[in-house]
């Protein structure tokens, strides 16, 4: 049994985090308020998590990601839905886009919003799948 630092609970050692150097070899703060505070850190730094994330998984810098942006003049590369910047902006319109990258190669393509980005990764990136669906689409209208 260990008290958490946090909450001051009594709580069976399986209820921490394994950590070697630590105290009974677990962390001082138990899962729950771990838990509670990584997630009240990303609530607080959404946009600081979010260029951090574009950074890491994708290779692209915050400036880099602004400037796609803007020469994709805010708006879905495919479906040319509005997008903002922000998740926190609301004096715009638009939802926040997708990084769309080659998952063979990790070559970023463009900035989708997530209904366009989510299509093409269904259709597993596959140019031919996709011409077959717009065929199918296209005999409807016909």
């Amino acid at each position: 049994m260990k008290k958490c630092s946090c909450c001051s609970k009594t709580l069976d050692l399986s209820y921490f985090n394994k950590k070697p150097d630590g105290k009974y070899g677990v962390s001082a703060v138990c899962k729950s308020c771990l838990w509670k505070r990584t997630k009240r850190y990303r609530e607080e730094n959404t946009e600081l998590t979010r260029k951090q994330h574009i950074q890491r998984t994708f290779g692209l810098s915050w400036e880099c990601y602004v400037e796609m942006f803007l020469g994709q003049s805010c708006q879905c590369a495919i479906c040319k839905t509005s997008l903002k910047l922000h998740k926190t902006d609301m004096t715009h319109d638009g939802i926040v886009p997708d990084v769309d990258h080659c998952h063979s190669t990790g070559n970023v393509r463009g900035l989708l919003c997530p209904k366009c980005n989510r299509a093409l990764g269904l259709f597993n990136d596959n140019i031919t799948a996709i011409r077959l669906a717009a065929e199918y689409l296209e005999k409807d209208i016909k």
